[in-house]
C-alpha cells in the first residue's frame, strides 16, 4: 500500500520525507493558537457531516512503474533499431570483403602472370649471355689482362 501523503511504496507515512517539510511550514502541532479556538474545524463538539473530496483510486501505475515502462519501450525502440543498423553495416562489411578478394585475386595472378614473365626474360637474357661468351671466346684470342693494364699505364705516362 502507498504512502497515503506521497503515494511512494518506498516507505510508510510515518517516515515520509514530506513530513518534517510541513512541520517547518506550519510549526509543531503541539502548539496552541488562540485565533484557532473558534475555528469551525477545531472544535469538540460533533460536526454535522461535510462535503469530502472522495478519495482517489490508487494510480493504476506509480510513477516509477511508468517510468520503467517508458524506459523499456525506449531501450526496446532503439535496440530494434540498432539490429537494423546492424544488418545494413554486416551486408556492406560482407560486400566490400567480397570485393576486396576478388580485387587480390586479381593482381595475385597479375603478378603471378607479370613473374612468370620476368622469369622467362631473365632465362633468355641467360641463354644469350651464355651464346654470346661462346661466340666471342672463339673468335677472339685470349688476352692478358695484366699486359693490357700495363699498356694503358704507359700510354699515360710523359716520356
Amino acid at each position: 500500500m502507498p504512502c497515503a501523503i506521497c503515494l511512494s511504496y518506498e516507505h510508510l507515512v510515518e517516515e515520509c520525507p514530506i513530513i518534517p517539510t510541513e512541520r517547518e511550514m506550519f510549526g509543531d502541532c503541539n502548539t496552541y493558537n488562540s485565533n484557532w479556538r473558534d475555528h469551525p474545524n477545531f472544535s469538540w463538539k460533533p460536526q454535522p457531516p461535510q462535503y469530502q473530496q472522495p478519495t482517489q483510486a490508487p494510480q493504476q501505475a506509480s510513477n516509477l512503474e511508468q517510468a520503467m515502462v517508458n524506459l523499456c519501450k525506449v531501450v526496446g525502440d532503439f535496440i530494434e533499431k540498432q539490429e537494423a543498423t546492424n544488418a545494413r553495416v554486416d551486408q556492406r562489411i560482407d560486400r566490400v570483403e567480397s570485393t576486396l578478394n576478388k580485387r587480390m585475386d586479381e593482381m595475385q595472378n597479375d603478378l603471378s602472370q607479370k613473374l612468370d614473365i620476368l622469369q622467362d626474360s631473365i632465362s633468355r637474357l641467360a641463354n644469350l649471355n651464355t651464346v654470346q661468351e661462346k661466340e666471342n671466346s672463339h673468335s677472339k684470342p685470349y688476352q692478358n689482362s695484366t699486359s693490357i693494364h700495363e699498356m694503358e699505364a704507359e700510354e699515360g705516362e710523359p716520356s
